[in-house]
């Protein structure tokens, strides 16, 4: 992550204290800063509400398509529930970010058994191509590449996630040291 780091709260907080930009200011300058290149469709991704919290749904990766759909489940009890889709053409994801994004898709059972919510999401411009930074509240965080981005929203009525034992078929699993990690993780995050 760029600007919504493992410490944004902490920068936030001395941000109000030292009269410096804070985190959110930053990437929305920074977003400013890339209106010639990311198209309109992606630059209000990055301004839609209801994201943080959002609960992973279905994950479908077409490697010889690079080819990547990833759906969250997103809103609150206020302003409704909804389904974003998002279709990274061109996409790629390291290993590393694979692994993570796997693991947290896999360890979403339902609603009110999860892991992994999402906390922030940043969007970017590297290299001639859109990077997508997701952050999960217990950060743990994936970069996802692509040459373009297009989603759209599906209304909810709650936030009820689909009934799957594997929320991201053919993922790459975790090295043997990495579950052990996301193990000792969860077995501090649960008592």
């Amino acid at each position: 992550m760029k600007f919504f780091t493992m410490d944004y709260d902490e920068l936030n907080r001395d941000s109000k204290e030292n009269g410096v930009p804070s985190p959110f200011e930053r990437y929305t300058r920074h977003l400013e800063s890339l209106k010639d290149v990311l198209s309109a469709e992606v630059l209000a991704l990055a301004q839609i509400q209801g994201i943080d919290d959002g609960l992973i749904v279905r994950v479908k990766h077409n490697r010889a398509k690079a080819l990547l759909t990833l759906v969250l489940r997103c809103g609150n009890f206020q302003m409704g529930y909804y389904d974003l889709i998002l279709t990274y053409i061109g996409a790629k994801l390291l290993p590393r970010d694979e692994r993570v994004l796997a693991h947290a898709a896999r360890t979403t059972r339902d609603y009110s058994r999860l892991i992994f919510d999402i906390e922030y999401h940043e969007l970017d411009w590297i290299e001639g191509g859109i990077e997508h930074r997701l952050l999960f509240h217990e950060h743990i965080w994936f970069t996802i590449r692509c040459r373009a981005l297009h989603w759209k929203t599906i209304s909810r009525p709650n936030q009820k996630l689909p009934h799957s034992w594997n929320r991201f078929p053919g993922a790459r699993h975790a090295s043997n040291p990495e579950r052990r990690k996301f193990a000792r993780w969860i077995q501090g995050h649960n008592r």
